[in-house]
């Protein structure tokens, strides 16, 4: 039986000097190499900005960083353009989607720091405001801090799985962390739902499911004890898109706030397909994962 599989989701920012960006193939590596052809190969691109108001030292800044392992070969190169519009979408927006992983990541990079200058007309007013007087504790505010990393948690000759998780920091109490998972299915390129995997009638007994392997992992035996752990109503606690797959079962996730306060962190839920197997359609794609 899995561990209980409840995390938060911590990020630790190192602040750098320079812009700098580095793009590396991950075919190069011998792991990567032993991978049949029939898989996604995943190369991997990196950023990494540290950028004042008015390009003074002195000054709030905003720390942009980022680590992405994307799509970047597959047998079937029309299949791949599409795997690789999807990452694109889930990194960065649909507003991006025209560009190739590597180059989406330069213009979303170079859109934030652009949006993140604006910003310098207010530092401007405040320092006139104090009578051209700085004290960097009145501009705390204006230290921004963003983070994107993504990167392959599954990958089989019939699906590929990767997780993108985005921090964002404005200035306020806390900065917040989300993080979604994808399924493609290799067969058309598209991402894998609920409904290509259950039958819909039965969407209400996995919801049951899901809930009972969250009790099960937090050793309790009454969904009303879950609002003592921080939890909101249970019956809020159903099946999204959220997911990923791998050998063993369907794994969702929960990011702070969905099902529970921010103190309990992202939730995993892990569930096996052995439980799961009684809602699966027959035909879903899935059942190869089983049946293998």
């Amino acid at each position: 039986m899995r561990k209980p599989s409840i995390y938060t989701s911590i990020i630790a920012f190192i602040a750098v000097m320079a812009v700098s960006c580095n793009t590396k193939n991950k075919n190069d590596q011998t792991e990567q190499d032993s991978i049949s052809t029939d898989t996604v190969r995943y190369g991997e691109s990196t950023v990494e900005i540290n950028k004042h108001l008015l390009n003074k030292p002195e000054y709030p800044a905003c720390e942009f960083t980022a680590t992405i392992s994307y799509p970047e070969k597959y047998k079937n190169d029309s299949i791949l353009k599409i795997i690789q519009k999807k990452f694109v979408s889930s990194c960065f927006g649909d507003e991006y989607v025209q560009y190739s992983p590597t180059e989406a990541l330069k213009q979303f990079s170079d859109s934030y720091i652009k949006k993140y200058d604006t910003l310098e007309d207010d530092l401007k007013k405040g320092i006139e405001e104090n009578k051209g007087k700085y004290n960097a504790d009145d501009f705390i505010w204006l230290n921004y801090v963003y983070s994107v990393n993504a990167a392959p948690i599954f990958n089989n000759n019939l699906f590929t799985c990767y997780f993108v998780q985005q921090y964002e920091y404005t200035g306020g109490a806390h900065g917040m962390t989300t993080t979604t998972y994808e399924v493609i299915n290799l067969e058309n390129g598209n991402p894998l739902t609920l409904e290509d995997i259950f039958n819909s009638q039965d969407f209400e007994k996995v919801n049951k499911v899901i809930l009972s392997q969250l009790l099960k992992d937090l050793r309790i035996t009454s969904p009303a004890q879950l609002v003592d752990a921080g939890f909101f109503d249970p019956d809020g606690i159903t099946a999204t898109e959220n997911f990923y797959i791998d050998n063993t079962g369907v794994v969702w996730l929960y990011n702070p706030y969905e099902i529970a306060c921010y103190a309990v962190g992202s939730v995993k839920i892990p569930v096996p397909y052995n439980t799961l197997k009684p809602y699966i359609k027959p035909d879903s794609p899935v059942m190869n994962m089983i049946e293998n």
